[in-house]
């Protein structure tokens, strides 16, 4: 009589370790992209930093320039009021002047500089009122750029983390199968030794016995 073996492998442990790779598969594709993602990300934050500490180190120079321009402009119009005051202007450029037309020339010189220093305040105001509003706008794109590369590095590792665990199934699954693997071989062994036995008839003792009987009887 053969022995009953237990069934062909059964196709779910196969089905669902099919079923895990492909889905690894999937989520090593989709990490790639998030890595890349969180590369640029990363690059964009930096080039956002850098351009915040440039800005502000354009913004120290212009403050330090225009603390300087403002000290030259309030010692120019300091003295010019003293000057035309006091009536010390016209007395010493006229005795400096050589003519009608160098005194002339003298005084507009004065009030030139005094208008150039205007100019430079206003000019320096400006840009540093500029470098303030630039500030607000980078400080603001840098701010997302550190939530966008936070995003997608959680990103990053949520799908990292979906990955080791498919990695884990598999291997769970794999050796799964590995062991029915073994136990169907082993089964399959078994059932092909009891064929083998079965086919060869009455052991020959059994037949060498009867045989020494008969010539008993013959005697």
């Amino acid at each position: 009589v053969l022995m009953v073996g237990r069934p062909a492998l059964a196709p779910p442990p196969q089905q669902e370790l099919a079923e895990a790779r492909e889905r690894l598969d999937a989520l090593s594709r989709e990490l790639e992209i998030q890595i890349e993602e969180c590369n640029l990300r990363r690059e964009q934050r930096k080039a956002a930093d850098q351009a915040v500490a440039d800005n502000r180190t354009r913004y120290r120079r212009t403050e330090k320039r225009l603390a300087s321009v403002r000290v030259e402009y309030s010692e120019v119009v300091a003295q010019l009021y003293k000057d035309r005051s006091a009536g010390r202007q016209l007395n010493s450029l006229s005795v400096t002047a050589g003519s009608l037309a160098d005194y002339a020339e003298r005084v507009a010189w004065l009030d030139i500089t005094q208008d150039a220093r205007t100019t430079s305040v206003e000019r320096y105001t400006a840009a540093r009122d500029r470098l303030t509003a630039d500030a607000d706008v980078l400080e603001t794109t840098q701010q997302a750029a550190a939530e966008a590369e936070a995003e997608a590095q959680r990103s990053c590792d949520r799908t990292r983390e979906k990955v080791e665990a498919e990695e884990d199934t598999i291997g769970e699954l794999a050796a799964e199968v590995e062991r029915l693997e073994q136990e169907q071989a082993r089964e399959a062994g078994q059932q092909q030794a009891t064929a083998e036995t079965t086919s060869q008839g009455p052991a020959p003792a059994a037949a060498s016995g009867n045989a020494a009987t008969a010539r008993q009887f013959a005697l």
